[in-house]
């Protein structure tokens, strides 16, 4: 995931996944991003906002969905490797139910 100004890095990380025959899923907000060249597939999100900054509610909300749709496809070996991480996450109060 990158944005304008584009992180070096993760330009870097792009280009050195491909190079290592990664699946690389990249999620930009523009055409004109120089990580494209390097993605099997990217989705072009707006962050559009009335404030100075960037917003990153549509870029989490298709992460979240991506995970969903990994998550119920999964095995479950990793549907318990994920509940770990959830139990792990809660105890640190990474995460509470409201």
């Amino acid at each position: 995931m990158t944005k304008p100004p584009f992180s070096g890095r993760a330009l870097r990380a792009a280009e050195m996944a491909k190079s290592q025959g990664v699946y690389v899923v990249l999620i930009t907000d523009t055409h004109s991003c120089p990580a494209l060249k390097h993605a099997a597939v990217c989705f072009i999100v707006p962050t559009n906002s009335p404030h100075f900054y960037s917003s990153y509610v549509v870029t989490m909300f298709l992460v979240e969905t991506l995970i969903g749709v990994l998550v119920s496809r999964s095995n479950s070996d990793a549907r318990a490797r994920i509940a770990d991480v959830e139990n792990a996450n809660r105890v640190l109060a990474e995460v509470w139910d409201l």
